[in-house]
C-alpha cells in the first residue's frame, strides 16, 4: 500500500460507542472524494476518556486497517478529536504595540499577539493548552478584523478562545494512536469539529449553540459573530439512557439500545398509549410484552436531565440571548425521537437536527448525525491542507527566507535607536 501524504487526509474519531475512520482526498477544485470508511464498536473508553489503553487500540487498529484496505493506502498522518469532560475553556483579550516607522501588521506581530495569550492564560495543573482561537483582532480600535496582516497600526488586540485538555488523557489518545502506526496526529476539540460538518457560515455569524450528544458525553459549543465563543463538554450521554432502560426493563444493554431507538421517544405522551412492545428479560429466552409507553416514562426524566444541563452550562456562558440562530443538535443522541421537541421546550430556542453536509459524495450511511463528528472531522483537516497549501504557494522559499533576513535587520535597527 501506498504511504500517505500530500492531499489525502485521514479522520480518526474515536468516541464512547465507536471508532470511525474516515479517508479522503482533495481535488484541485477543493472537493474531496472518499478513498475508505470504517466503523467498529469502541472500546476501552468511559464518557469519552480512555480507561484501557490496549482495549482502545484494538479498535483504532480494527477501524483504521479495514479504512486503509478500502482506500488501498497506508496512513501515517491523522487528525483527531478529543472530549471529555476535562475540557475546559476561557475568553480573554490581549494587545501589543507596534513599534518602528513600518507601522504595517506582519505574522511575526500575529505570532507574538497570540504567545502573549499564552502567557495571560496559563494552563491549569495536569493541563496544557488545546486551542487559541482568534475569534477577532481589533487594531487601532477597530474591531471585526479578521486579518490583520498587512494593514497598518499601532495597537494590535485579539481576542481569543482558549481550550485547555487534560494532560495524561490526551497523552494517552496519542500513545493509542501511535501504537497502529500513526507518526503525526493533529488534534481537534470535538465539538469545534462537528460544527464544520453541521452548521452553516450564517448561523455562526447571527449567534447558534451546538449541542453534540454522543454516547458518554454531550458536547456544547457556541458560536456569535462567526467564531467560537464557548465550549464545554457534559458527562452524560446516550449511554445513560440506554442504562437506565437496561436497568428499568431488566433487559441487556444492547436490546436496550434497539428498543431505544425504535420504540423510544424523549417526550413519553407522544408515544401512543394502546401499543405494547416485546422485551427480551436478562438470562431468559422468551420476550415478554410491556406498554410501548413504560419506555418513555424511563427515557423524558434522563433526557430533560441532560438538556436542562446543557442549558445551565449554556446560560453560564451568557450568550443565550444572542443565539439568533437558536440551537443545532446532532450525534447519536439526536436520532432519538422528540429530542429536538424536547430541547426547544427546555431551552426555549428554535432547534433543528443537524445532519452533516460536506464537499463530497456521502455514502447514505455516512449521512447521519452519528457522523457528524467524523465527517467534521475530516473537513476540518482538509481546511489545514488548504491552509498549507496557500502559504507554500504564496511564500515559496526564497520569499520565507528574505522575510527572515528582512525581520532580523528590522530588530537589529530598532535595537541600535
Amino acid at each position: 500500500m501506498e504511504v500517505v501524504n500530500g492531499s489525502i487526509i485521514c479522520a480518526i474519531d474515536v468516541g464512547t460507542t465507536k471508532v470511525c475512520t474516515l479517508i479522503a482526498q482533495m481535488q484541485p477544485d477543493g472537493s474531496l472524494s472518499t478513498l475508505g470508511y470504517s466503523t467498529v464498536p469502541s472500546r476501552g473508553l468511559r464518557k469519552g476518556i480512555i480507561v484501557d489503553i490496549e482495549e482502545t487500540t484494538t479498535a483504532i487498529s480494527e477501524s483504521l486497517s479495514r479504512a486503509e484496505r478500502m482506500a488501498g493506502v497506508k496512513i501515517s498522518h491523522a487528525i483527531s478529536g478529543i472530549t471529555g469532560h476535562h475540557i475546559h475553556s476561557v475568553n480573554c483579550r490581549t494587545s501589543i504595540s507596534i513599534h518602528g516607522e513600518d507601522d504595517v501588521i506582519s505574522e511575526e506581530h500575529v505570532n507574538r499577539l497570540i504567545n502573549e495569550v499564552r502567557v495571560l492564560t496559563p494552563a491549569p495543573e495536569d493541563s496544557e493548552i488545546l486551542h487559541i482561537i482568534a475569534r477577532q483582532f481589533i487594531l487601532d480600535g477597530l474591531s471585526g478584523v479578521k486579518n490583520p496582516v498587512g494593514m497598518h497600526g499601532r495597537k494590535l488586540s485579539v481576542d481569543a478562545h482558549v481550550v485547555f485538555v487534560r494532560s495524561s488523557f490526551m497523552r494517552n489518545l496519542v500513545e493509542c494512536l501511535r501504537r497502529v502506526g500513526i507518526e503525526h496526529v493533529e488534534l481537534v476539540l470535538e465539538p469545534i469539529a462537528a460544527a464544520e460538518a453541521v452548521l452553516t457560515e450564517t448561523e455562526k455569524q447571527l449567534g447558534v449553540a451546538l449541542l453534540d450528544i454522543g454516547g458518554g458525553t454531550t458536547d456544547i459549543a457556541i458560536f456569535t459573530n462567526g467564531s467560537i465563543a464557548y465550549s464545554r463538554a457534559l458527562p452524560v450521554g446516550g449511554n445513560h439512557v440506554t442504562q437506565d432502560l437496561s436497568i428499568g426493563l431488566r433487559t441487556p444493554f444492547h436490546e436496550a439500545e434497539s428498543l431505544k431507538l425504535q420504540h423510544g421517544c424523549a417526550i413519553e405522551n407522544k408515544i401512543p398509549k394502546d401499543e405494547v412492545i416485546e422485551v427480551l428479560d436478562i438470562g431468559m429466552s422468551e420476550k415478554r410484552l410491556l406498554p410501548k409507553r413504560v419506555v418513555g416514562q424511563i427515557i423524558e426524566p434522563r433526557m430533560r436531565e441532560l438538556l436542562e444541563l446543557a442549558y445551565m452550562a449554556m446560560s453560564e456562558s451568557g450568550l443565550v440571548d444572542n443565539l439568533a440562530s437558536g440551537v443545532v443538535i446532532t450525534g447519536g443522541g439526536a436520532l432519538l425521537k422528540g429530542t429536538d421537541e424536547l430541547a426547544k421546550e427546555i431551552i426555549g430556542l428554535p432547534t433543528r437536527l443537524g445532519i452533516p453536509k460536506a464537499p463530497m459524495e456521502l455514502s447514505e450511511p455516512l449521512q447521519s448525525p452519528i457522523y457528524a463528528t467524523s465527517i467534521g472531522l475530516l473537513l476540518y483537516g482538509a481546511k489545514l491542507l488548504r491552509e498549507e497549501k496557500v502559504e507554500v504557494e504564496e511564500k515559496p522559499l526564497w520569499k520565507r527566507f528574505l522575510n527572515t533576513i528582512n525581520t532580523l535587520l528590522r530588530k537589529a535597527k530598532e535595537a541600535l535607536k
